[in-house]
């Protein structure tokens, strides 16, 4: 195989593997988190505040 005809076959190769990891990821998502660190949050209604203490240091989180 010729040199060119290599570097098109690797280039098509990239190509298609690059439109396979392109995902539409647009929705609604549900999920949990299980934590090792600190902190605390309080839920009243839709309303979510708290605080997350870990590794990095702490935040405030507020959701209304």
């Amino acid at each position: 195989m010729s040199r060119a005809a290599l570097s098109r076959a690797w280039l098509i190769l990239l190509l298609a593997s690059l439109a396979a990891l392109a995902h539409d990821v647009t929705g609604k998502w549900e999920f949990n988190v299980q934590k090792d660190a600190g902190g605390g949050f309080k839920q009243a209604g839709e309303k979510l505040t708290g605080t997350y203490s870990g590794l990095f240091g702490t935040a405030e989180l507020k959701k209304d």
